[in-house]
């Protein structure tokens, strides 16, 4: 069976808009009046209360309102789209929401793209606070793995990742799914975007004996292995190992179905009972795939999701349609219809609903060892999550990206601001998963927890996979191929 149509779990909805013809080219210095600042807030706060599935699950209503009216009372002078998105981005995070977060407008994102940006010249790697150098890509030599960065252009390190950690939204009280973002690219983003430090690039260092030094630096015209663009992933993969262990690696529930019945028909035939199934590059995507994969490892009737639920009776159009992506809306009405409603909650049918069957042949039923991550999001996670709550699975790695309990998302819409343009990601469903432990705002946690440091970073040794193959290779059958 090969699958059609949107997706129905999705960890980002992408909205594009065309700039009309004629029209005056972005100004990222063009500063807004306090009253349109007002008015583009104003819609983002209330798309938020109107809709939002998940307003309060992880704030209280008191502690958003205050967050809320201090960003308001801040909107006084005139300021750019930059300095309005940095003070209003923090406040949606604090929802706890990783389907929820404010963009820069799609004008801005044009303009962006066409500037030379350069970052920081450094592969770096968060540890709570402390950030490390793992690779130097600068024209100092002596800059050494280890060393930890202290200041860059007279900003305080300290400073930078709390702006940073404002700026990314994660589910709940989630201690990974933000640190893998800060890691690969939002730290060092945040640093050019919202404190403009450019090259060259004044640094602080310390040493592992404590020794400080300051230097300044570009980016080397030869930068060392690893240090370049990461190479491309295939969506999925799969193998057997010698040993006879499976290892079936997605990076993103975004590919043809039909290729699940080939390596369960040959994991059979093989005999393999063990299998190590890779999501830690998964972020999420189309949730019938995530449906049709565990068809293959429950042999019984099972969900994906528990429940599902909307805050709005006609979600295609609340008070603030007008300014909604339209694409996303036909989405919605194509494939979500009202079921029924009952305490503020409406139910509607969008086929990841209800209880799924297992197929009728090549079920896997042998040992199942999944590898997590804090990127392991939205789908993914829920799928982690379910299939946990369903069969006996051991989890290696890191706390999932999403939350155990579920999210909020299902069909994510993008509230366009009318002055500033910026976009508010506006999930409209909440997505429970078939977990039955009490929300903790909390990911799918690993049986066996692998804590990573820059030296693994820089070593590159593969840690999770080495601890499934530990767990599953004094027992695996071997086989010969069909």
């Amino acid at each position: 069976m090969r699958l059609a149509g949107p997706c129905l779990l999705l960890a980002a909805t992408l909205v594009t808009t065309a700039r009309p013809a004629g029209a005056a080219p972005y100004d990222p210095q063009r500063r807004y009046q306090p009253a349109e600042l007002q008015q583009d807030f104003r819609l983002l706060r209330g798309a938020l209360e109107e809709a939002h599935p998940g307003l309060h699950l992880y704030i209280s209503a008191r502690e958003l309102d205050r967050a809320f009216e201090d960003a308001q009372a801040a909107l006084t002078r005139p300021m750019t789209a930059r300095e309005f998105h940095s003070l209003v981005a923090p406040v949606v995070t604090l929802i706890r929401d990783g389907h929820t977060g404010v963009e820069m407008s799609a004008d801005h994102d044009a303009w962006s793209d066409s500037q030379p940006v350069a970052f920081l010249p450094f592969s770096l790697w968060l540890e709570g606070d402390v950030l490390y150098v793992v690779r130097n890509g600068s024209n100092d030599p002596s800059i050494q793995p280890g060393d930890r960065l202290l200041e860059v252009n007279g900003v305080p390190v300290e400073k930078l990742i709390a702006t940073a950690r404002g700026l990314v939204s994660t589910d709940g009280f989630n201690e990974t799914g933000q640190d893998f973002h800060l890691n690969f690219g939002a730290l060092k983003r945040a640093a050019a975007e919202n404190f403009d430090i450019q090259p060259p690039f004044t640094v602080t260092f310390q040493r592992a004996d404590g020794r400080r030094f300051a230097t300044t630096v570009v980016k080397s015209q030869t930068p060392p292995p690893g240090m370049g663009p990461p190479p491309a992933r295939p969506v999925h993969s799969f193998e057997v190992l010698e040993g006879g262990v499976g290892l079936l690696t997605i990076n993103g529930f975004s590919y043809d179905d039909e290729l699940h019945l080939p390596m369960f028909k040959q994991l059979a035939e093989r005999n393999v009972q063990h299998l190590i199934l890779d999501l830690r590059g998964n972020s999420g995507g189309n949730g019938a795939l995530a449906v049709e994969l565990m068809r293959f490892l429950v042999d019984k009737p099972f969900r994906l999701v528990g429940d599902s639920w909307a805050k709005l009776r006609h979600p295609e159009r609340p008070s603030f349609a007008r300014h909604l992506d339209r694409r996303t809306t036909r989405q919605l009405l194509e494939n979500n219809r009202f079921r029924s409603g009952e305490f503020g909650r409406y139910r509607f049918d969008n086929g990841a609903l209800g209880v799924k069957q297992p197929r009728d042949r090549y079920v896997y039923r042998g040992a199942l060892y999944v590898l997590t991550s804090g990127r392991t999001f939205s789908s993914a996670s829920l799928f982690v999550a379910s299939l946990k709550a369903q069969r006996k699975v051991i989890v290696i790695g890191q706390e999932t990206g999403g939350a155990e309990a579920g999210f909020c998302a299902g069909i994510n819409q993008k509230v366009t601001l009318p002055n500033t343009g910026l976009r508010l990601k506006l999930p409209l469903f909440r997505m429970m998963s078939a977990s039955t432990a009490p929300d903790q705002g909390r990911g799918v946690m690993p049986d066996h927890k692998i804590l990573r440091h820059w030296q693994d970073q820089l070593s590159g040794k593969d840690l999770e996979l080495a601890r499934a193959l530990d767990l599953a290779a004094p027992k695996a059958v071997l086989s010969a191929p069909p």
